[in-house]
This record gives C-alpha cells, sequence and structure tokens, in this order.
C-alpha cells in the first residue's frame, strides 16, 4: 500500500510517497499526481525517502505524471530514493528520464 503526503513550498507541489509502490496503487497515485499538473509550468517534487518498492506499474505511474508536468512546460523531480529504489530506477534507465536529486530540498532549490 502506498501513502501519499502532500505539501507546498510556494507554488512547489511535494508529493512524499511512502510504502510499496505497486500496480494495486499505481492507478490512484498516477491520478492524484496528474491532478495538480495544471496552470502553466507546474511544478513538482516527489520524494521517495519512505517509498521501499515500486513495480512497473509504479514506474508507468511516474513517467505519466511527469510527461503530463512537461506537456505544460512545468516540472516534476524525483528525490531522496532509497537505495533500492534507486537501483530499480537505475536498471531501468529512468535515471535518464527523471532528474533525481539526493534530498528533497535539492530538488525544489532546483526548480528555484
Amino acid at each position: 500500500m502506498t501513502t501519499v503526503e502532500e505539501a507546498a513550498q510556494g507554488d512547489i507541489v511535494i508529493f512524499r510517497l511512502a510504502g510499496e509502490l505497486d500496480m494495486k496503487d499505481a492507478p490512484s497515485i498516477k491520478q492524484q499526481l496528474m491532478a495538480r499538473a495544471t496552470g502553466e509550468r507546474p511544478r513538482a517534487v516527489v520524494n521517495l525517502a519512505e517509498l521501499r518498492y515500486v513495480d512497473s506499474a509504479g514506474l508507468g505511474a511516474l513517467i505519466g505524471a511527469s510527461k503530463a508536468y512537461a506537456a505544460r512546460g512545468g516540472s516534476l523531480l524525483l528525490a531522496a530514493p532509497r537505495p533500492e529504489v534507486r537501483h530499480i530506477l537505475e536498471i531501468t534507465r529512468l535515471v535518464r528520464h527523471f532528474a533525481v536529486h539526493a534530498s528533497e530540498a535539492d530538488a525544489v532549490a532546483a526548480l528555484g
């Protein structure tokens, strides 16, 4: 089960995911992330520090949300993945698709 805490820092939306992002939760998480991809140049950070696992459906949700932000001229950045989640991003080569930052603060600063 995935839980999402949503916060804001200025006009940047921060999503803090916890648990396991798998095929059961991926559609609702994608919908929640995409619901904030509104307006011109939407900006968001997805904090993965408490996410223990992500499967292909979960990765698809993140990719779909990222594309929705990009389509509006915005950005969706990833932050603070645990080593096991970072490994999944690396072996799937999604580190080429996403800007992955060491911390939430670094990601917010990058959106500056």
